[in-house]
């Protein structure tokens, strides 16, 4: 199977690959959750009681500082009563094409939602008063801002307890800042890259992206638009709000204070954004690799055969699959989601695309896959990667559910 780079080189000018919009967390260290600000509390000589008392002074000062940062930049706060009928990013937008795109202070909105807080809690059982967490609702204004080295970014703080921030930045805009000031001419259409003078150049500056910088940037945004919450201590620990449950093996420190080399969930800190563009590089080339093979008509029907016979194993007859038989088909279709292609799949997520199936009878689907060499299971892992004819096979069920290639197998079917 041609490699879908090199069979569209005359189309493709090359790759390029950066981070795309990253949103990030900011935590408070000392009431980010309900045990810190137990603690908090407690070495404090606060009352529990007292939480509300305590918290809304902070609220006065945030609404205060997000005045002052509007009144600065000349900017009305927009306020929004139902933000769910309303595209946040539409409205910046509007903005933009009048305002233009200098750094600064782009637009202030304002709207109610859902937040997590805490409430006093004495437990029957131990006798144990606390704070446990509990939900809320509270204002949140999005201030949304040209910085002068991440480009366009928006800061979203809620204004009550533990007040827990959330930036969104776009790699993609930092990256045509860093373009802009070395002399590197290109193209952008939205959000999207489509020609650069110099791919190298611009591959080198994209591998540079440095967490201590952005960390910096980060603490220079809360101290720029709300620095009443560097007046609470602990200062703020920033983390990856997308990172999920990705693994990989680094060196992990145990509490008894030794440390071993072993397999384990990403570190949600953004310290760990150069272990996941080694992880998402991997499974952009895994997709790659199988968008390759939904673009190549080759081979497909030399799959879809060896992959229908009986076949026998360890003692043990698997039947085949058959593409145009629904249950088969659904199976092949659940394993090429994107998703799946390039960051592999386990039984509970099979069972989300299959409903009604039990876990033994994925189980048994995933046997029957392995078994004729669709996939292969991740070392020290329950999850499975697709293997080449996996996504051989997958890009012909991509077809069938397209009515693309259902005239030629049947033609091909009715002669044999």
């Amino acid at each position: 199977m041609l490699k879908f780079l090199e069979r569209h080189a005359g189309s493709i000018q090359g790759t390029l690959q950066c981070f795309d919009r990253i949103l990030i967390q900011g935590t408070l260290r000392y009431i980010g959750n309900s045990h810190e600000i137990t603690k908090y509390f407690r070495c404090r000589k606060i009352m529990f009681k007292q939480f509300e008392e305590w918290a809304k002074p902070y609220t006065e000062s945030i609404r205060a500082d997000v005045k002052a940062v509007a009144d600065a930049a000349g900017v009305e706060i927009q306020v929004i009563r139902k933000s769910r009928s309303v595209r946040k990013e539409d409205l910046v937008e509007a903005v933009l094409k009048t305002r233009g795109r200098h750094p600064g202070v782009v637009h202030i909105l304002s709207t109610m939602e859902a937040c997590t807080t805490y409430q006093r809690w004495h437990n029957k059982k131990t006798h144990e008063n606390y704070l446990r967490p509990c939900s809320g609702k509270c204002t949140h204004f999005y201030i949304y801002f040209i910085d002068e080295e991440l480009g366009l970014c928006h800061l979203r703080v809620p204004t009550w307890a533990p007040f827990k921030l959330q930036v969104c930045m776009n790699g993609h805009n930092w990256l045509a800042s860093e373009m802009n000031d070395v002399g590197i001419e290109f193209a952008q259409v939205d959000n999207a890259f489509t020609w650069v003078e110099d791919l190298d150049a611009a591959q080198k500056i994209a591998d540079e992206f440095s967490p201590k910088r952005l960390h910096q940037r980060l603490d220079a945004m809360v101290k720029a638009f709300v620095p009443t919450l560097t007046t609470i201590d602990g200062g703020i620990q920033w983390s990856i709000a997308q990172i999920g449950s990705f693994t990989h093996y680094r060196t992990v420190y145990h509490r008894d204070g030794t440390q071993s080399f072993t397999k384990a969930p990403v570190c949600k800190t953004i310290y760990s954004l150069p272990d996941l563009t080694r992880i998402m590089a991997a499974c952009n080339k895994r997709y790659l690799e199988f968008i390759g093979a939904v673009d190549d008509p080759t081979n497909e029907l030399r799959a879809v055969q060896r992959i229908s016979r009986r076949i026998r194993k360890n003692d043990r007859t698997y039947r085949g699959f058959n593409l145009f038989e629904e249950d088969d088909l659904a199976a092949i279709r659940a394993i090429s989601q994107g998703q799946h292609v390039g960051f592999g799949f386990r039984n509970k997520h099979l069972r989300d695309k299959l409903p009604g199936r039990s876990c033994a009878q994925i189980g048994r689907i995933i046997k029957r896959l392995r078994m004729h060499g669709l996939v292969k299971k991740a070392a020290r892992s329950f999850k499975y990667h697709l293997t080449a004819l996996g996504k051989r096979v997958a890009a012909t069920a991509l077809k069938l559910k397209e009515m693309f290639v259902i005239p030629s197998l049947r033609g091909h079917l009715s002669t044999t």
